[in-house]
């Protein structure tokens, strides 16, 4: 009992504390519990998402940690409401963290009220009627300017922000810049460390397309000098942008704009990352033609449910960096889907730079013979992604799957010269399946036993043996299905494959199984 030392006394929690890393600091002062923060019985609070401020009140040597470590202090998420006195604890937060650069995400701003349709009509009555009938989506003019006080002292007056995301998609056909206050023009030193701008607008009114604050708050972005990354929902070309500079752009086309996005690529010389959504049937691809983007080499697109503009426009794109392509294609007519994927085809042969990482989703994943001459066009790929989405096709994946399975597992014969022979993807590390199915489908999945043999020849001691070739580290597989009796066999099969594959795991296999429920109407 002489060796139990109290609690006060004892330096231990502290010491343990003190030898965290900083990483792991940071996951405990950004831990998420918004839920328990914000008092639903008064809307119109501002309520900011800042745990390490938070962290930071409980306890004095929390604080000290706090304090002493600014770089703990990098992300901050605010969803506004009006209320003025808010700024004051954003004074505090943008003090404590100083001399940290941060990262601001703003959510839900300018729009508060009923929604449109709504109102409550005076026919419930109780306690919950003005609860059932509010939504946060209507301009409400009484919130203007203390909004745009709040913008002005987050962004323009703080020159430290180095990511900034705004999203007020949700509002709709609302004039937006004719409500600002302060003149960015006379803001430009707030944006020499901004690297990356998310914008997620909604609707472009004629007014703003028109409104000299909007052409002003597009000028005042052109001139950030560390600006690299963009992401719009929405762009017209009469804005100003720092193209010349710009790494990375995310662009959501339509009709109108599709043109004003040529006019923008043609103006990237730099450009190294590009996300795409052409999901408009109405988009006239033809404006692509010719277009090269000779830096490009991580290209992220969402096609449209026509495959006829889709092969269109893998025929006219010159990609010779290209090492990164995501392809995204909802399930719909096959029509022209085989061109599409001989374009595709091309389209990597003629790119100078190994493909390395794929991800296929939906239609675009194709029959298995395309699967079969897609592996071998890419045998530098390190990551493959399959998402097959079945709800009308339930026998597809099983023939997909068993086809790709058979096509990856890995045959070492006894002679020298067999042995020589590298199996189809030598450098695949990395393999993520998924299947969506619905309540009308059959099941139909690959034997467990396939799956265990395929992961199993690619992690072998003779395949570590060999140059040039790389083991499996990570074997995913998810099943999207709906509640019901056929659930529990999915389940079943999920948990015999990882039986089979339990002793890879102790070898360094990082294996992910996964069943979800399908929400079914």
């Amino acid at each position: 009992m002489s060796s139990i030392v109290p609690f006060r006394e004892s330096e231990q929690p502290r010491a343990t504390i003190k030898s965290l890393s900083a990483e792991i600091l940071a996951e405990v002062f950004a831990y998420h519990c918004s839920d328990c923060s914000l008092d639903m019985r008064w809307p119109e609070s501002c309520y900011f998402d800042t745990p390490t401020l938070d962290i930071s009140q409980t306890c004095q040597y929390w604080r000290n940690i706090a304090l002493s470590q600014p770089e703990l202090w990098s992300h901050m998420f605010i969803s506004l409401r009006h209320d003025d006195s808010s700024r004051d604890l954003l004074e505090l937060y943008l003090q404590r963290s100083f001399p940290a650069l941060l990262t601001l995400a703003i959510d839900d701003i300018g729009y508060y009220g009923y929604e449109e349709g709504d109102e409550d009509d005076g026919s419930d009555s109780g306690s919950n009627a003005s609860l059932t009938s509010y939504r946060s989506f209507v301009w409400s003019h009484d919130w203007d300017s203390g909004f745009w006080r709040m913008l002005h002292a987050v962004l323009v007056r703080n020159p430290r922000w180095h990511s900034v995301t705004f999203n007020i998609e949700r509002a709709r056909y609302i004039t937006i810049f004719d409500k600002v206050d302060f003149e960015f023009a006379d803001a430009q030193h707030s944006l020499i460390n901004l690297r990356t701008l998310r914008c997620y607008w909604p609707e472009w009114s004629w007014s703003d397309c028109c409104s000299p604050r909007c052409f002003a708050f597009f000028a005042w972005l052109a001139e950030a000098p560390a600006l690299e990354t963009i992401q719009l929902s929405r762009y017209y070309p009469s804005f100003p942008l720092p193209s010349s500079r710009l790494t990375s752009f995310s662009f959501t086309c339509r009709k109108s704009t599709f043109p004003d996005l040529i006019v923008v690529l043609r103006k990237c010389p730099h450009l190294e990352t590009l996300n795409l959504d052409t999901s408009d049937p109405d988009i006239d691809v033809s404006k692509m033609q010719g277009l090269v983007l000779p830096g490009l080499s991580n290209l992220t697109w969402k096609l449209g449910n026509n495959f006829e503009p889709s092969a269109d426009i893998l025929s006219w794109l010159t990609l010779p960096s290209l090492t990164t392509l995501s392809l995204n294609r909802s399930n719909g007519p096959t029509r022209n889907r085989g061109l599409c994927h001989l374009n595709l085809l091309d389209l990597l042969a003629r790119s100078s730079a190994p493909l390395s990482r794929l991800t296929l989703t939906g239609d675009v994943v194709g029959p298995r013979h395309f699967l079969a001459e897609l592996l071998k066009s890419t045998p530098g790929l390190t990551h493959l992604t399959i998402e097959v989405d079945e709800r009308r096709k339930s026998h597809e994946f099983k023939l997909l799957t068993t086809a790709l399975f058979t096509d990856l597992e890995v045959h070492l014969g006894q002679s020298k010269k067999q042995q020589c022979e590298k199996p189809p993807l030598p450098r695949l590390q990395f393999l993520d399946i998924a299947c969506t199915t619905n309540t009308r489908s059959t099941l139909q999945l690959p034997t467990a036993a396939s799956i265990c043999s395929m992961v199993s020849s690619r992690r072998s001691r003779r395949i570590l043996k060999l140059s040039g070739i790389r083991p499996l580290e990570y074997f995913g597989l998810t099943v999207l299905a709906p509640f019901d009796a056929r659930c529990l066999l999915v389940e079943n099969w999920l948990h015999e494959i990882q039986s089979g594959l339990d002793v890879l795991k102790q070898g360094g296999l990082n294996l992910h199984l996964w069943l979800d429920e399908l929400d079914t109407p």
